[in-house]
């Protein structure tokens, strides 16, 4: 359970080995220590080193904060920080000089050039040690982390189409969730979980009906569980067995565990020491345990301004020791303390 602790106006919390850094409107701390003043574009924090991308007249010059909190600066233009690998790699994403292309690679700091740069027709991407996989056309391809050397693909055209109310679209990724072992795990426009095996781009396994477009999550490190919670179902799937394990209907759940008269469908949810954290609705965060099928707890915000609604993405809601932050589009963050 947790209680309310306090509410930070215009501030957001990045953790990552240890680190909290504190993002203010004008302002970038690590806890107490002030790393920069000013207006920034961005913040990226991963593997212990920070990434803030200042606007200078209309291009981005990205200062980068490493372990040893020497600050190096690169002009990037008009691209934009997407990871973090280490203190000498990112991933960027950049254009054509039209902006017709779009392109995403790994970039050296210390050589001040790609690695390697592939043109993608979507965004979307997962970069691990040894592959990345991306987006091409009708294709996911699986490249090598380390050269961009193609190592395989996948044609998104062999399955086929889904109606989407009276339109007829083409099935295509919506996330790209994870990798266990051999097998990369997608969700589809359709609500399907694709598992693609990394060796052969072949797949391996369509569950067409998974209704999981968006917030499937590995439930433990290493783990070969997967839970979806998202809208108004629950799932869970053994990549290693290639089944299904459960897969529930959580409108009831929702409506008896949550105080309203209307359902609020599941927008966002994170997996956390086996508890399922989720926002529902624009005012509603709460706690799911898959092992009893409950909602454990649940608080629903009442905001000041009005139009505010809870941020339902990656840095609107962390958990993290013993505390859980909440961000409202207001700016502000709400944390609160597990009693």
């Amino acid at each position: 359970m947790y209680s309310f602790l306090e509410k930070c106006k215009n501030q957001i919390r990045y953790f990552d080995n240890g680190l909290t850094v504190i993002c203010n409107s004008n302002q970038i701390r690590l806890l107490d220590l002030v790393l920069f003043c000013g207006d920034y574009k961005y913040v990226r924090l991963k593997n212990g080193i920070l990434i803030i991308a200042i606007d200078k007249q209309g291009e981005k010059e990205i200062i980068i904060i490493g372990k040893t909190e020497q600050i190096k600066k690169i002009n990037s233009g008009k691209d934009s920080v997407l990871e973090v690998i280490d203190s000498d790699l990112f991933i960027r994403l950049s254009y054509s000089v039209d902006f017709l292309f779009t392109y995403i690679g790994v970039y050296k700091i210390s050589s001040g050039a790609d690695v390697w740069r592939m043109e993608v027709s979507d965004v979307k991407y997962l970069f691990t040690e040894e592959k990345t996989y991306l987006v091409r056309g009708s294709f996911i391809e699986i490249i090598s982390s380390d050269s961009g050397a193609k190592n395989g693909s996948f044609d998104l055209n062999l399955l086929g189409t889904f109606q989407d109310g009276a339109t007829k679209k083409k099935i295509q990724v919506m996330h790209f969730c994870g990798v266990h072992k051999n097998t990369l795990v997608v969700t589809m426009t359709n609500g399907g979980i694709l598992l693609l095996d990394t060796l052969t781009g072949k797949p391996v396994q369509f569950f067409i009906d998974a209704q999981m477009r968006l917030n499937l999550n590995i439930a433990e490190d290493k783990s070969s569980l997967y839970y979806g919670f998202n809208h108004t179902t629950f799932i869970e799937i053994d990549v290693e067995k290639r089944e299904v394990i459960r897969k529930l209907n959580i409108e009831k759940i929702l409506l008896d565990s949550i105080d309203s008269k209307i359902l609020k469908f599941v927008n966002y949810s994170i997996v956390q020491d086996g508890l399922i954290y989720f926002i529902a609705g624009n005012d509603t965060v709460g706690f799911f345990d898959p092992v009893i099928e409950k909602i454990i707890w649940k608080y629903k915000f009442e905001f000041e301004q009005k139009g505010t609604i809870l941020k339902a993405e990656s840095k609107g809601l962390q958990v993290y020791e013993d505390s859980l932050y909440v961000l409202d589009t207001a700016g502000d963050l709400h944390i609160f303390q597990k009693s």
